[in-house]
């Protein structure tokens, strides 16, 4: 008997251990806190008595942030989910993920920052956060039947068959921008992402809608993909309309026997690789960018025709 009971305490405090282990290690915490529970509409927030200020502000604004990204992404349903709060970490961020269920992560340790400033960075980049998890979320009928009864959080076809990461990265990163001017809150990420192209192309590395699509580990990286995938969709909206573009997006929470390309081809009536070549000709290059390219080409039109009449002497 006390050998039974010795047993069953090895494996309650081995669990117990597993538990606290995957809590503590998983990124969000440190170490094991006491953790606090406020239920707004849409969000359960859990916090540490260390983060009870920045808890205080999502508990006040958490809804309505959330009210104004869902009139944007034309998100039909409504979503709940926790958002944990963490000081273990000494930069500001905010992310979104979908598994193994919808939640968001906040890491509000910037004491680098005033306080206004640091509360205007959480607004923008919850914004972001909560608006890619409603774009992320879109789904036909048929696909939200599928996610209430079998898919879950994790069942988002929208970008997990047809778009990937860098797009809908990119497109939240505008609406991030745009929530940011529109609150007069200055950020300078649209200007970062412009100069990104604007170098890209005077490079002559300018990616393609594929290579934008696959997210590279060379520097720019990333940031590259999330620039070109941000100024394509802005693109798009301003040369097809808005309406277009969120039929585009609706259509791709719908189960397809084509991809991406298919899809776009169905709402726009052309290719990506045609509409991503009007995208790139209309980033602009510096006035005199475009006269030191105009005489560079002139030189290798001369070069190439001095080597042509040398070759023509000599033969």
């Amino acid at each position: 008997m006390k050998n039974h009971n010795r047993r069953l305490l090895f494996i309650f405090l081995l669990c117990f251990s597993s538990a606290i282990s995957l809590w503590a290690g998983g990124g969000v915490l440190s170490h094991p806190r006491r953790m606090y529970l406020v239920k707004t509409n849409h969000f359960e927030i859990l916090f540490p008595k260390e983060s009870a200020e920045t808890a205080r502000f999502f508990i006040e604004n958490a809804d309505e942030i959330y009210e104004r990204a869902k009139e944007k992404s034309n998100y039909n349903h409504d979503l709940s989910m926790p958002i944990i709060i963490s000081p273990d970490s000494e930069l500001l961020n905010v992310s979104y993920t979908n598994h193994p269920y919808n939640r968001i992560v906040v890491f509000d340790s910037a004491s680098y920052l005033d306080n206004s400033l640091r509360l205007h960075s959480l607004e923008s980049l919850f914004y972001r956060e909560i608006f890619r998890a409603l774009a992320s979320s879109v789904r036909s009928p048929l696909n939200h039947i599928i996610y209430k009864t079998v898919g879950g959080d994790g069942f988002q076809p929208l970008s997990l068959m047809y778009l990937p990461f860098s797009f809908v990265e990119g497109y939240s990163a505008m609406a991030e921008d745009a929530y940011s001017h529109e609150k007069n809150v200055q950020e300078c990420k649209d200007s970062y992402y412009q100069q990104l192209l604007i170098q890209a192309k005077m490079e002559n590395k300018f990616p393609n809608w594929l290579q934008a699509f696959a997210v590279r580990d060379i520097h720019p990286g990333e940031d590259l993909c999330y620039a070109a995938a941000s100024g394509f969709a802005a693109y798009l909206m301003q040369s097809r309309g808005v309406e277009k573009y969120a039929e585009f997006w609706n259509e791709c929470g719908k189960l397809h026997l084509v991809l991406a390309n298919g899809i776009f081809f169905k709402v726009y009536g052309a290719s990506i690789e045609s509409v991503w070549k009007e995208f790139r000709e209309s980033v602009p290059l510096p006035s005199d960018m475009e006269e030191m390219l105009a005489l560079e080409k002139k030189s290798h039109e001369l070069i190439e025709h001095d080597a042509q009449g040398d070759r023509k002497s000599v033969v």
